[in-house]
């Protein structure tokens, strides 16, 4: 089984077989947003987002290929609880 990428639970589960989360968190401070309450985190905490530790594109690829030798051909929803799109600064 991959390890970043998951199987989402629930009522999520209707909109993607699978999911990757690139940051936790999110910086654009969306008042409506659901995902705070989802992952129980402070609000203030949630809008300060962390890149998932280690390299994105090798560990997509890994969990990828996991997949793809399983059989799994599914699209991978990106960034289910945040924008794939930080304005981080760097």
């Amino acid at each position: 089984m991959p390890s970043l990428i998951y199987q989402p639970k629930g009522k999520a589960g209707e909109y993607a077989k699978w999911a990757y989360n690139v940051y936790r968190g999110c910086d654009h401070g969306c008042v409506y947003c659901y995902a705070p309450a989802i992952l129980h985190m402070d609000r203030a905490a949630f809008y300060q987002p962390q890149p998932r530790a280690g390299d994105f594109w090798a560990n997509l690829r890994r969990d990828s290929e996991q997949l793809s030798v399983q059989g799994v051909k599914e699209q991978v929803l990106l960034s289910f609880t945040c924008d794939p799109y930080q304005a981080l600064d760097e």
